[in-house]
């Protein structure tokens, strides 16, 4: 029988008993829904996700559902990289060899020699009167 935690919601104004499925949330987790699609499948408010990964059962739950989604999410990555798909071969180097882009800029300014004067900490009076 399927894993179920029950909680009492706002039990002193007398609302009813709220049951989530624990391998619901971790099958929607694994897909990566957010909390707030995990309320709307359920049918209940966010906030009363959000009060039960508190919960530790729950919560291993939701992180069991993620853990599975990274892997795959990371296991195709890799897949297209492997199949020569430049974006990704450029985005996972970025990530997990230091590589990145470098972009040289030069600033010029139109003062003696091209040399560009910057005011920093200046008022905005203080500039208009240098203007």
């Amino acid at each position: 029988m399927a894993e179920t935690l029950l909680l009492k919601t706002m039990a002193k104004r007398g609302r009813p008993e709220i049951k989530l499925n624990l391998e619901e949330v971790e099958k929607l987790c694994a897909i990566g829904c957010t909390q707030q699609e995990i309320a709307d499948f359920f049918g209940v408010s966010r906030s009363a996700v959000e009060d039960r990964v508190k919960v530790p059962e729950f919560r291993t739950a939701m992180d069991r559902g993620y853990a599975v989604f990274k892997v795959r999410l990371r296991r195709k990555q890799v897949q297209l990289a492997e199949e020569g798909n430049a974006t990704m071969l450029i985005w996972l180097g970025k990530q997990f060899l230091g590589q990145r882009d470098n972009i040289d800029t030069k600033i010029t300014g139109s003062g003696p020699g091209g040399e560009l004067q910057l005011n920093v900490g200046s008022t905005a009076a203080e500039r208009i009167a240098s203007r």
